[in-house]
């Protein structure tokens, strides 16, 4: 392929000297490629960009060399075809083609459509009573609560024409770390979930937590396996794209545990939590190239006894 593009470039840069006088640069199309050729003090530049069927030209090119008297320098080729029913988050596309009209003006189209999941993320996260009543009556948290996850597979549904509007989901994966208060502790009796307060006791003790008055750290620690369907439109900012989606998303809780510092080591307060596994989110985000912030906003409790716990989270990814 190399060497069909260098060839097919010194014979059109050969054929254009012959019938003109001296040119500098030259550009001319093969197949569905658009092959410019500069000639400077350094030998010959070329660059080899996708071009569709509407006329329309990719900003970048996917090959780029230099040819130098006898020698011929490739400086990059970065062309990824793929063809699966599910496209990994980390494979870059060219979201923006420009088109050249006849008074050599700029036309920008957005090419594809493309979901706003973050590849990897880091978030804020919370527990509150109910559904955005950002308070709790149950658990004083401390504000180093946090979660981190991936969406690792991204799939288009369906989308518009003009590729601005559509539905898109995507499979994650996330952690999520709740830290309480060091006088409290989260506990169970026969799973039924409760709060310990150390400072003032209680009928039924967690083991380890007899005549303790605080801990180092105390937190409830669980993963998520998670599947939004968010409703997206996609907009472009010069030759920058820009999107924003909002849908429900299900979560499938699973290795709940709480967990207690003390004494220098980190010790398992309850792994036998009665807890809800599957639970239902409103997903919102908001990206710009491969910057995205997102908010999370859950709709049911956590668990089915009388602690009331309803996850929220805010944060910011990449996709990478």
């Amino acid at each position: 392929m190399k060497r069909l593009i260098l060839i097919s470039a010194l014979m059109a840069l050969i054929g254009t000297a012959f019938s003109q006088e001296i040119k500098t640069d030259t550009t001319f199309i093969v197949n569905s490629n658009k092959i410019q050729v500069v000639d400077g003090k350094n030998g010959l530049k070329i660059k080899v960009y996708e071009m569709t069927q509407d006329g329309y030209v990719s900003i970048n090119p996917y090959y780029e060399s230099r040819y130098e008297g006898s020698s011929t320098n490739d400086i990059s080729e970065s062309s990824t075809y793929i063809q699966l029913p599910i496209v990994p988050s980390f494979v870059k596309k060219q979201n923006i083609v420009v088109k050249e009209t006849e008074n050599n003006q700029k036309q920008y189209k957005i090419k594809y459509f493309e979901s706003a999941f973050p590849s990897i993320y880091y978030s804020y996260s919370q527990l509150y009573d109910d559904s955005f009543m950002f308070e709790s009556s149950a658990f004083l948290q401390r504000p180093n609560s946090f979660e981190w996850g991936m969406y690792l597979f991204d799939e288009e549904i369906c989308y518009n024409k003009s590729r601005t509007l559509g539905l898109v989901t995507s499979l994650g994966i996330s952690n999520t770390y709740n830290f309480f208060n060091n006088k409290t502790v989260f506990a169970t009796d026969n799973g039924t979930p409760y709060i310990y307060n150390l400072k003032d006791g209680g009928e039924i003790v967690p083991e380890g937590m007899s005549d303790r008055t605080y801990v180092d750290k105390s937190y409830l620690r669980y993963w998520s396996l998670r599947l939004p369907v968010s409703l997206q439109m996609q907009w472009r900012l010069s030759y920058k794209v820009m999107s924003l989606s909002v849908g429900p998303e299900l979560e499938w809780r699973f290795g709940m545990k709480s967990k207690a510092k003390y004494d220098g080591e980190k010790h398992v307060v309850a792994d036998d939590i009665n807890y809800n596994p599957l639970g239902v989110n409103v997903l919102t985000t908001l990206k710009f190239q491969d910057f995205i912030l997102f908010g999370r906003f859950g709709l049911t409790q956590m668990f089915g006894s009388d602690i009331k716990a309803v996850p929220f989270n805010v944060g910011f990814g990449l996709t990478l």
